[in-house]
């Protein structure tokens, strides 16, 4: 649906807030869309919300408002639903997955009515049963043990004499 040159340069351009440049921001995609193989969760989100919707808000109607719900959800779930669910948030979820799943079917065909896309009409059920799904947010942990993977040793061979203990 989007020009993939005109795709890398809004990217490229894009005006994030500090707030989100702090993580994973989407990286550009290249003319052979290999750069999409870099992004990680942190960034499909980011791209999710806030970015695609501003960047598909001239595309054919159907397309730009599949854009926007997946946008709202995302904002629910990544955005105000950190700081708790009430319950008007949590039937609008209801209203905007069952928009999106009866949009998806119209606009792209039962081929990509996933089992992942059916699920969204049953997280409003989990919130009110278990609390919020996204209660903790892991992209920092992941890089934290990225860095420790580089690390040439575990520290199991350092000297009982040079560490700090307390009694």
């Amino acid at each position: 649906m989007l020009d993939k040159t005109e795709l890398d340069k809004q990217i490229e351009n894009f005006p994030w807030t500090g707030e989100f440049k702090d993580g994973r921001l989407p990286k550009q995609l290249g003319k052979d869309c290999k750069g999409i193989g870099y992004w990680k969760a942190e960034s499909f989100q980011k791209f999710s919300f806030p970015m695609a919707e501003s960047l598909m808000e001239n595309q054919p109607t159907k397309e730009y408002e599949i854009v926007s719900l997946v946008a709202r959800l995302t904002e629910l779930h990544f955005h105000d639903g950190r700081n708790g669910w009430t319950p008007d948030m949590i039937k609008w979820h209801q209203k905007l997955a069952w928009q999106l799943n009866i949009q998806v079917e119209e606009v792209q065909g039962l081929a990509m009515c996933t089992i992942s896309l059916h699920n969204l009409l049953h997280i409003h059920v989990d919130i009110i049963s278990f609390s919020a799904p996204d209660n903790v947010w892991c992209a920092v942990f992941e890089r934290a043990v990225k860095e420790y993977v580089k690390k040439s040793h575990n520290g199991k061979t350092l000297k009982p004499h040079l560490l700090t203990w307390r009694q």
